[in-house]
């Protein structure tokens, strides 16, 4: 994010060091995920690892099924506006399912509200 949109946010300002990046991107993440219960674990070159919550999870498995099944979207415009195509799309929404099942499995097993 470029120090113009940084200064947006309420942790101050960024003056070049790495660590006061570093520190920034943490504090801006935290800023940006207040009512999130999502967490990034880890971001490499080839990978990000995230821990959704419930509600994260559905709102993410809600998007990719409304733009892979509801919108109308011809191929090229899928795409173009997606980075993928909508087969790749469809195998994330079922990864993401599949995850679902799951977790609402072990929360109803645990007495927990779905």
């Amino acid at each position: 994010m470029d120090p113009a949109a940084l200064a947006r946010f309420p942790f101050g300002r960024v003056d070049g060091r790495r660590g006061d990046q570093e520190d920034a991107r943490r504090a801006q993440m935290r800023f940006l995920q207040q009512d999130v219960t999502m967490e990034i674990i880890r971001a490499t070159a080839d990978a990000i690892t995230i821990s959704l919550g419930p509600d994260d999870a559905l709102a993410v498995n809600n998007a990719l099924n409304e733009i892979c099944n509801g919108v109308h979207l011809d191929e090229w415009d899928f795409q173009t506006r997606m980075g993928v195509d909508r087969e790749h799309a469809r195998k994330v929404l079922h990864a993401i399912g599949a995850a679902i099942s799951v977790m609402k499995e072990q929360r109803q097993a645990e007495g927990k509200e779905w």
